[in-house]
């Protein structure tokens, strides 16, 4: 706990590079395993809008400390909008916890 603690800020910067390296590797593999299907109801073909508003819904949740409902919100941001940096970002935030 204290190594963790003493090197915080490494350890994000860290988890910075493995969002933003998973975020040009998985669309280069196809590789989708982290991320969740979208609700039933709700196509793929969301608006730019619509997308947006899923990110911002789940960083509120995030900020907001219901970190089990933003990490839902996000992952189904981050498999309707892989280009988005800020769902991969706050996923990894919630993970490190």
């Amino acid at each position: 706990m204290h190594f963790i603690l003493q090197h915080r800020q490494g350890l994000r910067q860290l988890i910075v590079y493995l969002v933003m390296f998973s975020m040009v590797v998985s669309p280069v593999l196809g590789s989708r395993t982290w991320a969740a299907s979208p609700p039933s109801g709700k196509s793929k073909t969301l608006t730019s809008q619509e997308k947006a508003e899923l990110v911002r819904q789940g960083v509120a949740q995030y900020k907001a400390g219901n970190h089990d409902q933003a990490r839902e919100t996000l992952e189904t941001a981050r498999s309707v909008f892989p280009e988005n940096y800020a769902a991969p970002y706050y996923l990894g935030l919630i993970y490190l916890e």
